[in-house]
């Protein structure tokens, strides 16, 4: 059966009709329906294209436009590019030095997310299945074990789990690390020596940088009292010192990016931090009135995570969210699925 003609691209609508839907069409349109049909290119010429050239809002939205149409291709500040590697995060090369990547997870868990993959993953949520990159693509367990430094025979095994969700267009990941040891219970000042990063400003040890946020290391390396009999004669009351030196469990968030973190002793003597974090929608916002730039790397959300073998500047400055707020978003989400 032959496939009828849209109405609207009928040859024998008059020129004039077509001439006039020049006046409620934006450029990133008009340039669109040429590509349509040959009649239409004739009526409206090449002049649209053309526009593009100096109009850069408006050749983004024009090739926003294609990729929609487009499943191989994705569009990633200033190009439309076509996907043809079949990589994702747990297959990632961290050497890859294409794009700019959030490589904290890959020394020790060998997970990587790219540019592309973030790109990929929300075109798939916008338009379906046959788009981009399915979430399952995010989801990854490993094992790392790591010796004692006092005591290479002590091992402590760390186990991780990761998921992903996209919620209102922004990608979602949760990491869950199990941190245990078999010949004792985990006390957490212990979990220094275990240099465990949760984003690229938050880990279990302390740093110096001007970039990293302390308060996880501080708070477990508070020190631990041990028990003390209280008929002694003096005023300090000890075991109240010992229950209150390291919190049952916390919850914080870093300071640099959109990260919320959790960290509870569990009771087989294994430790438990999770993470939620959001890398955003892909889309970069300058302020002050100024036009938004989809898909743009230097998005301050993705920028804050991420890092480049190709010396991209590093996005670090004070956000202020609501505490809890990913882990929220990630778990309402969650609960609906």
């Amino acid at each position: 059966m032959t496939p009828k003609t849209p109405t609207f691209l009928r040859a024998d609508i008059p020129t004039e009709i077509y001439l006039s839907i020049v006046d409620y069409l934006p450029e990133c349109s008009l340039a669109a329906l040429i590509l349509t049909n040959k009649h239409v290119l004739q009526i409206y010429g090449s002049k649209h294209w053309k526009s593009l050239e100096h109009d850069s809002a408006q050749r983004a939205l024009f090739l926003l436009l294609l990729e929609r149409d487009l499943e191989d291709y994705y569009y990633s500040k200033p190009l439309l590019r076509k996907w043809i590697s079949e990589s994702t995060p747990s297959n990632c090369a961290d050497t890859d030095v294409r794009y700019t990547k959030y490589s904290v997870l890959a020394r020790r868990f060998h997970y990587t997310i790219t540019w592309p993959h973030l790109i990929l993953a929300l075109k798939q949520d916008l338009y379906g299945a046959h788009h981009g990159l399915p979430l399952e693509a995010f989801t990854h367990a490993a094992t790392s074990t790591i010796p004692s430094p006092s005591d290479p025979s002590d091992i402590y095994t760390i186990q991780l789990s990761i998921s992903a969700q996209v919620i209102t267009r922004r990608l979602l990941l949760r990491c869950t690390y199990r941190i245990s040891c078999d010949s004792h219970a985990i006390i957490p000042s212990q979990l220094a020596h275990l240099d465990l990063f949760l984003c690229r400003h938050v880990g279990t040890a302390a740093r110096s940088s001007p970039w990293y946020d302390n308060t996880l290391a501080q708070k477990l390396s508070r020190p631990c009292y041990t028990s003390h009999d209280d008929d002694e004669d003096d005023d300090v009351d000890y075991n109240a010192l010992l229950n209150n030196s390291v919190p049952q469990s916390f919850r914080h968030h870093c300071c640099f990016c959109i990260t919320d973190y959790q960290a509870t002793p569990n009771a087989d003597g294994s430790y438990t931090i999770m993470t939620w974090q959001s890398f955003g929608d892909g889309n970069y916002d300058p302020g002050d009135g100024q036009p938004v730039s989809p898909r743009d790397p230097a998005s301050e959300l993705w920028a804050a995570l991420a890092d480049s073998d190709r010396g991209a500047l590093h996005v670090c400055r004070v956000l202020a969210y609501p505490d809890s707020s990913v882990r929220q978003a990630y778990e309402d989400g969650e609960s609906k699925n």
